[in-house]
């Protein structure tokens, strides 16, 4: 072709976006075999050419060779983990296509190690990529696969950031605070369940902050659903991907496929993303919403010096407000301190790091997409086929390592705050305004939290979610007339009107009718009697006594609620997946 003449005989000069140092520090890394899993295996890719005795060529690929073994033991694949093992296979399948007047023209043996991956790091001021990874593994031939820039993959929970809650954040006005209930939920038509993937574990009334650093995937649905597909789906345009499907209809079996779906918050879309795509997507929150399309030159020229492609433009467009690009980056901060990604700290070189764990089903793939204030890198592990995957940590220690190694003679920058930004002190189980001896009370520990909002966003009302009654602490009903002082105590319950499921909210539920449920232990008045009189008194006694009766008191004074206690967020254990 003509652009591959003008390539390697014209002497073309084309000027890179790679930084020489951090491309040799990832290349070190992901050479590394003892990063990798302990029971990595290889993969055997095999092309055959046999010229027959007519002049015919034939050509057998390791795709027929698995098909020929299969008939004989279905179990069979063309994973070994040692290479000399494929030996007898590769010459048994040879022996049997290659016939007594056949010549063969040609035989490719190449092995490739699974798990796989990719991964790009690029500067997010600029869109220039600085470093990449196209796979592991010898290169085994000239332009072969880049897994970086050209294999689709599905992306898991990193897009819940880029198409549900950037958009939420940015046009729906929704904030960190807004809440919606953790709890059993299906997908419209209500015959699919949204699957979180802790199980069954629900964490009931959730702020957006929790559900990102928590990954929580009834969350991610339940905020597209008031956000729409639409309007996710067309950030995602604005983001630059260019893989998603908005309508195509299957030639062969007339089957229509569309990202447009609730799917599209679990990264659940029909073809897949790049790595250098979703990388970019999350470099312009990095860039305070600034979208600039990613580049991998800056300039081509001819051997005469002729500029024939200029790249350097890095001009950028505004896809999002400032404040909703700090907002996710500030709630990404805690996926890394608190969440799913707690692996992924650079605390080693002091360094703050933002980003987004992500999985998909059986742990096929396994991402990481973060920053810091200098750069931002996005990591894929998984098979090539697709195979699941036991070791879900390898692709963060890889992530990390890389970017402690860039970091480190780099001074800590702080991730920068606009003005647009302001705080307000909010109830994480009502997403309004918290209420002193109330919110900082409730029985599994103060919900009270200083978030960060946009301005003109913080609310104006005040927590609704919980209150404050009496309680008898023998029954755990409301006191009656009858029940001694020191029984009663103030207790913080949560108003909910239904659950679908047990949740974290369940035990502190405000029973139905609780306020009209009078005490059922202590129903009568307590006596008190005094000691009898006898007829002759003892000495000192100057009269006898009377057989009075000691009445119960009536003041029902509530006694001190319990001392203020330290914020005990539901944190459920470390995604597996993610």
């Amino acid at each position: 072709t003509q652009a591959y003449n003008l390539i390697y005989r014209s002497g073309l000069s084309i000027y890179t976006t790679q930084d020489t140092k951090i491309q040799s520090i990832c290349d070190e890394v992901f050479s590394d075999e003892s990063m990798y899993p302990a029971n990595s295996t290889f993969e055997l890719s095999y092309r055959l050419t046999v010229i027959d005795d007519k002049g015919d060529a034939h050509n057998y690929s390791e795709l027929n060779l698995r098909k020929y073994f299969q008939a004989k033991d279905p179990a069979f694949n063309l994973y070994f983990k040692d290479k000399d093992k494929a030996t007898p296979y590769i010459e048994e399948y040879r022996k049997t296509v290659v016939g007594e007047t056949d010549k063969i023209d040609g035989e490719v043996i190449n092995f490739v190690p699974q798990p796989q991956v990719s991964f790009v790091l690029m500067d997010q001021f600029t869109g220039q990529v600085k470093a990449l990874i196209g796979g592991r593994g010898t290169k085994a031939y000239s332009r072969s696969l880049n897994r970086a820039t050209a294999t689709t993959r599905q992306p898991g929970s990193t897009f819940k950031i880029v198409s549900t809650y950037l958009p939420a954040l940015d046009t729906k006005g929704m904030t960190l605070a807004t809440v919606f209930d953790d709890d059993e939920y299906y997908y419209p038509g209500g015959l699919k369940k949204v699957n979180n993937w802790n199980g069954e574990a629900y964490n009931g009334f959730t702020t957006i902050r929790q559900a990102i650093y928590n990954s929580m995937n009834v969350m991610a649905v339940k905020t597209l659903e008031k956000v729409t597909t639409q309007t996710g789906f067309s950030y995602l345009q604005k983001l630059g991907f260019t893989t998603l499907v908005e309508n195509r209809t299957d030639e062969n079996t007339g089957a229509t496929h569309s990202d447009l779906n609730l799917s599209l918050a679990l990264g659940g879309i029909t073809d897949g993303v790049t790595n250098l795509e979703l990388t970019n997507s999350f470099a312009t929150i990095a860039n305070g919403g600034n979208y600039t399309s990613p580049k991998l030159y800056t300039k081509i020229l001819d051997q005469s010096g002729k500029v024939l492609i200029d790249h350097t433009d890095s001009s950028s467009t505004q896809v999002m407000k400032d404040s909703t690009a700090f907002l996710l980056t500030n709630a990404m901060e805690d996926v890394v301190k608190v969440g799913t990604g707690k692996k992924l700290s650079l605390a080693s070189v002091n360094m703050p790091v933002a980003g987004k764990t992500g999985t998909t089903s059986n742990d096929n793939d396994l991402w990481f997409v973060g920053y810091t204030p200098y750069y931002t890198a996005g990591i894929w592990g998984g098979y090539d086929n697709n195979g699941d995957q036991a070791d879900t940590s390898y692709h963060k220690n890889l992530w990390r390592t890389v970017m402690e190694k860039i970091h480190k003679p780099l001074p800590r920058k702080e991730f920068s705050r606009p003005d647009s930004i302001t705080t307000a002190k909010i109830c994480t189980k009502s997403g309004k305004l918290a209420i002193d001896g109330v919110c900082d009370h409730a029985p599994n520990g103060s919900t009270v939290r200083t978030e960060y909002f946009a301005k003109g966003t913080v609310p104006a009302e005040a927590c609704d979610v919980h209150v404050k009654f009496p309680v008898c602490i023998t029954s755990g009903q409301t006191p009656s007339s009858n029940c001694p002082s020191e029984d009663i105590v103030n207790k913080v319950f949560i108003v909910k009107s239904k659950e679908e499921a047990r949740t974290a909210d369940t035990p502190y539920i405000l029973p139905i009718n609780f306020e009209t449920t009078l005490c059922a232990v202590h129903t009568h008045a307590t006596v008190v009697p005094t000691p009898p009189v006898t007829d002759e008194p003892d000495d000192g006694e100057n009269g006898e006594g009377e057989d009075d009766i000691i009445p119960p008191s009536n003041e029902n004074k509530p006694a001190d609620g319990p001392q203020n206690e330290p914020e005990d967020e539901f944190d459920p254990p470390e995604e597996n997946t993610e």
